[in-house]
């Protein structure tokens, strides 16, 4: 998320960290990688999918 302060005398862009502030909807085998204006979920390690939805890899 991008919040536009009212506070400076320029208007300035701040990115919000979804990641850090706990905004970000990650399924919990999922990372969280933070972008300028948004965020990526990306499945961990042996787990795939969309970061939001991640399923294990079956043998």
């Amino acid at each position: 998320m991008i919040y536009l302060s009212p506070f400076w005398k320029y208007k300035s862009i701040v990115d919000i960290n979804e990641c850090m502030e706990g905004g970000a909807r990650c399924h919990k085998d999922a990372g969280c990688l933070n972008n300028k204006g948004s965020y990526n979920c990306i499945c961990s390690g042996e787990f795939y999918g969309d970061g939001k939805n991640c399923r294990g890899w079956y043998k």
